[in-house]
């Protein structure tokens, strides 16, 4: 009976012990899996975001080709360069052609120069030219007012307030310029103030010479 009392409790023991040991078991695989899904987890989350940068790049790359194709115009236009009329005092008065960005004194040499009569002090020759400008080179005591016409060279603040669409601002403004930068040359240099653009141009145009 001692024996077999024993064998009972050895047995009970075993299987206690085999079921601790099959907890444990279940435990720690449950653990792994758990881990193993976890890395899971950061690793996507990982890939994610490691593909944003290479998003954004490939924006950044489109935005600079935008900016290039935006800037291809400007050069199309400077290799068309300038042409504009030149006449007064110069020997060969006509339509010359140039680069773009070039002087007045570009087109006076064109012209074949200044005439000794020339009012050197009444034109800029390095003014920028726009494309279909008249250059006027006036000679020296001409007088190119004609009655009801304003000098843009030689008109105070008040009398270029007269102009139609010019207030006192801009009046000021076409004094500040030429002050500045030296006589008009052409009608057209008063695209160079700041405050007028082409429609203004165009209401003033028949009221005014250089």
């Amino acid at each position: 009976m001692a024996l077999a009392s024993g064998t009972g409790e050895d047995v009970a023991a075993l299987m206690s012990t085999s079921a601790r040991m099959r907890w444990r078991l279940s435990r720690r695989t449950g653990s792994a899996i758990l881990a193993a899904f976890a890395l899971a987890v950061i690793g996507v989350w990982a890939w994610n975001a490691w593909q944003v940068p290479a998003h954004e790049l490939l924006v950044d790359d489109d935005a600079a080709g935008e900016a290039v194709s935006v800037a291809s115009p400007s050069a199309s236009d400077a290799a068309r360069g300038v042409t504009a009329y030149i006449s007064g005092a110069v020997p060969s008065p006509g339509v010359y052609s140039a680069p773009a960005g070039a002087r007045v004194h570009v087109f006076v040499d064109l012209a074949g120069g200044l005439d000794d009569e020339a009012d050197t002090s009444a034109v800029n020759l390095a003014a920028p030219v726009t494309d279909g400008s008249h250059i006027v080179v006036p000679r020296l005591g001409e007088q190119s007012e004609e009655p009801g016409m304003i000098n843009l060279n030689t008109a105070d603040v008040d009398e270029l307030d007269d102009l139609p669409g010019i207030g006192p601002a801009l009046a000021e403004a076409i004094v500040a310029w030429r002050e500045e930068n030296g006589p008009f040359t052409a009608i057209e240099d008063l695209l160079n103030v700041p405050g007028i653009g082409e429609s203004k141009l165009e209401d003033v145009r028949d009221r005014v010479v250089i």
